[in-house]
């Protein structure tokens, strides 16, 4: 039986927004990848030092990190890979799409389209991860480094929209790429892209309705299950 993973973050700020950068869910000693998951954006999870977050949240400082506290979503993932694996010991790493700090979908959604727009200015380097770096060594060959990242687990949203799937299609192309290179995601049911096949829309791991979190839940777990019972050393798959 698994036990609860603890959370670590890095938080940057400019002078109107929070941004998450990257963070982890560790298992056990926490030394190998699990995998990667890249959703839209990070939402409420915060630090665990009050004092260290208040000083970022009141501009004192402009970067930090350290443990998190454990939000909804990630509470959502624990419960998927621990469903799928009785001995979890490694690593989850989370990305997202844009790094704008947002519990609010919509609100995070249209900060991002006035980015997208020019209203409103951000840092390149605060705002989007260099996938393009994070998944290509640096011989240009597009594949990860040794077992660095074994799967690769797409969750991100099924929202149709210009400015969004600019960026949705950027790292599905790069995902795509990928050699010997598990990709999870449970695709839009939507008929429209059930039509064309795989799509770019995937759905997010915490769903807001419960009986749709509950079926992500199952659905999840299943391929997850699937992948440990081909590579239960969790390896790439040869």
């Amino acid at each position: 039986m698994n036990m609860m993973p603890k959370a670590f973050g890095m938080f940057a700020r400019d002078d109107n927004y929070i941004y998450r950068t990257q963070a982890q869910l560790v298992w056990g000693n926490g030394v190998n990848s699990l995998g990667l998951i890249i959703m839209l954006n990070p939402g409420s999870s915060k630090l665990k030092d009050n004092v260290l977050w208040g000083n970022i949240e009141e501009k004192i400082i402009d970067t930090a990190q350290g443990e998190l506290i454990l939000d909804e979503t990630m509470k959502a993932i624990v419960n998927i890979l621990s469903d799928s694996h009785p001995k979890l010991d490694g690593v989850l790493h989370i990305r997202n799409l844009f790094n704008i700090k947002d519990s609010d979908a919509n609100s995070a959604l249209g900060l991002y389209k006035d980015y997208c727009q020019g209203a409103i200015t951000a840092d390149e380097e605060l705002m989007h991860t260099d996938f393009k770096a994070l998944l290509t060594p640096p011989t240009g060959h597009p594949m990860l480094i040794d077992t660095e990242n074994p799967w690769i687990w797409l969750g991100w949203t099924v929202e149709d929209k210009g400015f969004l799937n600019k960026r949705k299609k950027e790292v599905w192309d790069l995902c795509s790429k990928l050699s010997d290179v598990e990709v999870f995601a449970i695709y839009s049911r939507a008929q429209k892209f059930k039509d064309a096949g795989k799509t770019i829309h995937t759905y997010h791991p915490c769903p807001q309705n419960p009986n749709d979190k509950m079926r992500y839940r199952a659905e999840m777990g299943e391929l997850m299950k699937g992948y440990w019972k081909r590579v239960p050393s969790g390896k790439k798959c040869m």
